[in-house]
């Protein structure tokens, strides 16, 4: 079963979402904070002068091509890229980024409601879909099937001592746009590739209104657990044990 699947590429993403505020004159506080992590210079956006705009539009960013952080008025996500393991498992990473988390939320400020969440993906790439698509539906849903399927998409949520734990495993399109580098058009548009990715997430969104002092500790402890718990019942032994070997 292993050879219907390439190599994993991991994922991991740090967000917290707050009340619309002006987070502009904050740019240089966060590239300071995150200068030890991602090696390049915060950017502000391009915005229309006097517009309207969402908050959710990133007011200022800095990546090195691998980490992304991205700040908007009601939000703030890093995203962390690996196109191969850490040598030594991700506890490293993750115990170096969550006081980064930690000391972002204390420049935003504690107005609640205010959350965290932290998500690990991984996408394993298709290189037999028929056959790396029915062992996954058979897996996941433990019913035979003879049929190849198109779309995988799977998940469930639950609540713990005020935490969100989730888990989701879905086919997901990969694109390189050959014409429109902004807009891609999924019918028509040729993928580059096809994966099936599975995702483990912890949120405090239940309890947004009194998160932990911790916040971004708490979540980095209680992933792991979620991951063994949902992963050998989501994806094959192999699959899983790619994931869980890290953790």
């Amino acid at each position: 079963m292993r050879d219907f699947f390439g190599s994993p590429a991991f994922q991991v993403i740090w967000s917290r979402r707050q009340p619309d505020r002006d987070v502009r004159t904050l740019q240089f506080q966060f590239e300071d904070l995150f200068k030890p992590l991602i090696t390049a210079p915060t950017v502000a956006t391009q915005l229309p002068a006097g517009a309207p705009l969402p908050a959710a539009i990133p007011r200022f960013s800095m990546s090195d091509g691998t980490r992304t952080l991205a700040v908007a008025n009601n939000s703030l996500a890093l995203v962390q890229n690996f196109t191969s393991p850490p040598s030594k498992g991700f506890d490293g990473p993750l115990t170096k980024v969550a006081p980064l988390m930690e000391e972002a939320s204390k420049i935003l400020g504690y107005h609640p409601p205010y959350f965290g969440e932290l998500i690990i993906s991984v996408d394993f790439p298709l290189l037999k879909k028929t056959e790396g698509l029915k062992a996954i539906v058979q897996h996941a849903t433990k019913f035979p099937s003879d049929d190849p399927a198109l779309l995988v998409s799977f998940g469930q949520s639950s609540l713990h001592g005020g935490f969100s734990h989730g888990v989701d495993l879905q086919t997901v399109l990969n694109f390189h746009p050959s014409r429109n580098p902004v807009f891609i058009d999924a019918d028509f548009e040729p993928a580059t590739s096809e994966v099936v990715k599975f995702r483990v997430a912890v949120s405090s969104k239940p309890a947004a209104d009194m998160p932990p002092a911790d916040l971004f500790a708490t979540l980095k402890s209680r992933l792991p657990s979620v991951a063994k718990s949902n992963a050998p019942s989501y994806l094959p032994g192999d699959l899983a044990r790619e994931l869980l070997d890290q953790l």
